[in-house]
């Protein structure tokens, strides 16, 4: 879904519990085209009250 995401003039965001080593880690890894952020703690996740 990302072509269309991108087409539409959108970005995709992933937030991720993980570290912010182990999220740049996972984003070479797996060669990832969408920004990853790091969210130790659940700090922002906590915000919208849905755990992920």
């Amino acid at each position: 879904m990302l072509p269309q995401i991108k087409q539409k003039g959108a970005q995709l965001l992933a937030i991720s519990p993980q570290t912010p080593d182990s999220s740049l880690t996972m984003k070479g890894k797996n060669e990832l085209d969408f920004h990853l952020l790091s969210d130790q703690g659940n700090q922002v996740s906590n915000q919208y009250k849905k755990p992920f």
